[in-house]
């Protein structure tokens, strides 16, 4: 009877090993709206963040565009909360596509770090926007950002107690680029410690999605593989 029992639990892992799959990437439908029923800004995040580490684990590191998916969510959900007329959603829409999307491209990014004070601050930043083509696009903080100090903690590490930084602010860059076709950021510190590299980057690479018949549909594309993190609410 146990030996029966076992080799029933494993006929049932095993199908269930191969009967998994990966979920479909939407990251075209979030960056387009293609697909979507009012996605809410947490949904389109998540879709949208790409994260890695660097400096031996030293330095977090996030970012996302801004889309006019994203922006159109932000003004949904404030009417929601703020009771917003449709005059004052208009101004707010415009006041935000003004500030993300127009004659620009943008992206949130956030960082944490540790041990290292050389690279605690926003300025001490640099991200570049690197389209399809391998066009590499200087980007500028936000100016408020600027003048944000990091929120300074302490991590236990090893028995250590480590001082850690994290902050945030939008890179923006004066060019608006065609997200749709993919596209990567690099991220470039003041300060790495030896032996690690200097800058890192990462990747947004996915299929183009069409609608038929109300469903969507992957457009078959060469992709390479690009490892990311899932959003964690940075």
């Amino acid at each position: 009877m146990k030996t029966l029992i076992l080799a029933a639990l494993f006929f049932l892992s095993s199908c269930s090993f191969f009967s998994s799959h990966k979920s479909q990437d939407r990251t075209y439908s979030y960056l387009t709206g293609k697909g979507l029923v009012n996605p809410t800004t947490q949904e389109i995040k998540q879709a949208l963040v790409r994260e890695s580490s660097m400096a031996g684990g030293n330095y977090q590191i996030s970012a996302y565009p801004y889309t006019h998916t994203l922006i159109e969510a932000m003004v949904r959900e404030a009417a929601q909360q703020r009771g917003l007329n449709s005059e004052q959603q208009k101004e707010m829409k415009t006041s935000l596509e003004n500030l993300y999307l127009i004659d620009k491209t943008c992206f949130h990014f956030a960082y944490e770090v540790l041990r290292f004070k050389l690279s605690s601050r926003l300025e001490n930043w640099k991200l570049f926007v690197v389209d399809k083509a391998e066009q590499e696009y200087t980007t500028t903080w936000n100016a408020p950002d600027l003048v944000k100090a990091p929120i300074l903690s302490r991590k236990i590490v090893s028995g250590d107690k480590l001082e850690k930084w994290q902050s945030s602010g939008v890179a923006c860059t004066p060019a608006t680029l065609k997200l749709t076709s993919g596209f990567s950021v690099k991220v470039a510190p003041e300060f790495v410690q030896f032996p690690f590299p200097k800058s890192v980057r990462v990747y947004w690479d996915f299929p183009e999605i069409e609608i038929v018949d109300g469903q969507a549909q992957e457009v078959p594309t060469e992709k390479k593989k690009r490892n990311h993190r899932s959003y964690r609410g940075w």
